[in-house]
């Protein structure tokens, strides 16, 4: 990037950081917040910000998250790489700044600046850092966390205090490094892991991600009450690209919360499309991950969006798994009980695979179980499955949570569930996970459905797998 193009950058940065109503789209056909444009932002963290003591500096941390991976991939580029970082750096701030490890500037803020002003240049320095660098035949594009602190002005060496001022603004379980091995299959899987991510970003920068939906049915009413959105990625160059490989790779370089509020952007336009074709009770189901319940203004960014396209709380659930709920369940447990008073449904997925804890059902304010398909599978064929599917319908419903089935792919299995009292079911012997056009002329073709059902009901030796419509 040329000196007068950094300069642009620079400009728009500190004049979009200064526009407090960007943190959610504006208006339904813009999705992508200012705080997807800055790559991977974490929340800040203030600490000690409450104290009276004016003997201390604001420490902000900007870490270049994927700076190990670029090191593993090419020592020679990673060098460039991070010296072009800094030269940005170096052109976007007059205010003093330190480097740590290779891939960390604390940038030092005396204590009089105001902490809204600390914030919203860390936010624009991030966003001057976070644009693609391009050295050589190579684009990169960076992967920037945020991190704020404040330390005191001790007597000793200003390293030691960024230190201890990045270790309080972005815990070590989060702000990690990879450790350096010169293993062979390390070496592999860094490289591998490096070139994903890579495509990764291009792919959501070129839009190659989106989203199908999975139908929920109500087979004693004999209706589709919602569905579940799941994310897809369809690369040009590696075809489609499973989510258990760059679900994981999404989440750890935090691109999450980007693709996170897009995913629920388009919900909501879904909903919208679905409502005035007819279909006014479709919930739709987004899924959250544990990074994305850490972000601290979780609840403003999905009351803002739901509002922007002119839908209420109860048309959208919140889906997450066992694990994701007690990464910090007492905070999360806070949190989902104000989106459950709100009346966003909030469902348990894959129940029985996580921390496999009934007493948990009491502890979180769930509104949904989603039977895991390790218990679903062949349970007409499995009496210890019965059994265990049997105690978490009976629970849940004396707790007044509804049961969904997942991954039901034969009628058998939806007979036995049906004796056991589960309410709603998800899976194959409905429907495969299906673009919203093709979704959306089943949802306005009810024989489709009708055909099922007739299956579902015939007798017991007659019924065997079928093919998903």
């Amino acid at each position: 990037m040329s000196y007068s193009a950094d300069r642009l950058v620079v400009e728009r940065a500190h004049e979009a950081a200064r526009q407090s109503a960007l943190p959610i789209d504006q208006s339904p056909d813009s999705p992508t917040p200012l705080s997807a444009h800055h790559g991977s932002v974490d929340g800040v963290a203030l600490c000690g910000a409450n104290e009276p003591d004016e003997d201390f500096l604001w420490v902000g941390v900007l870490r270049v998250a994927n700076a190990s991976l670029v090191t593993a991939w090419d020592p020679r580029h990673a060098t460039l790489f991070l010296g072009a970082l800094k030269s940005r750096l170096e052109l976007a701030s007059s205010r003093r700044f330190i480097e740590l490890d290779d891939d960390t500037f604390c940038i030092m803020f005396e204590a009089h600046t105001p902490a809204e002003t600390v914030e919203a240049e860390l936010d624009s320095l991030a966003y001057i850092l976070a644009q693609d660098v391009t050295k050589r035949r190579y684009t990169l594009a960076p992967d920037i966390h945020i991190g704020l602190a404040r330390a005191g002005k001790a007597d000793e060496p200003e390293v030691n205090v960024c230190r201890r001022a990045r270790e309080a603004a972005c815990p070590r379980a989060q702000f990690g490094r990879d450790g350096a091995s010169n293993a062979l299959d390390r070496a592999r899987d860094s490289v591998r892991r490096f070139s994903l991510d890579q495509a990764l970003r291009r792919a959501v920068r070129e839009g190659q991600l989106s989203l199908c939906y999975q139908p929920q049915v109500n087979i004693e009413d004999n209706q589709v009450v919602g569905a579940e959105t799941l994310l897809r990625w369809n690369s040009p160059a590696l075809g489609e690209v499973s989510p258990s490989v760059f679900v994981p790779l999404l989440e750890s370089s935090d691109l999450v919360h980007e693709i996170g509020l897009w995913a629920l952007n388009t919900a909501c336009r879904q909903i919208t499309v679905w409502r005035r074709a007819g279909y006014p009770h479709l919930r739709l189901a987004v899924n959250l991950s544990a990074v994305q319940l850490r972000r601290p203004d979780l609840k403003d960014v999905i009351l803002q969006t739901i509002s922007a396209h002119n839908l209420a709380p109860r048309d959208i659930e919140l889906e997450l798994t066992e694990t994701a709920a007690m990464d910090d369940q007492a905070r999360n447990a806070a949190l989902l009980r104000e989106l459950g008073e709100m009346g966003f449904g909030i469902a348990l997925d894959d129940f029985g695979v996580g921390f496999s804890n009934l007493f948990n059902l009491q502890n979180l304010p769930i509104t949904k179980v989603k039977i895991d398909r390790a218990f679903v599978a062949d349970i007409d064929q499995h009496p210890v499955r019965q059994s265990i599917c049997r105690a978490i319908i009976r629970l849940s419903h004396e707790l007044g949570v509804t049961v969904l089935a997942e991954g039901v792919e034969r009628a058998e299995e939806v007979r036995m569930l049906r004796r056991l009292g589960c309410n709603l079911y998800q899976g194959y012997f409905f429907s495969r996970p299906r673009s919203a056009d093709l979704l959306g002329s089943k949802l306005t073709k009810p024989e489709w459905l009708a055909d099922v059902l007739r299956e579902l009901n015939r007798d017991n030796n007659t019924l065997t797998e079928r093919s998903a419509p």
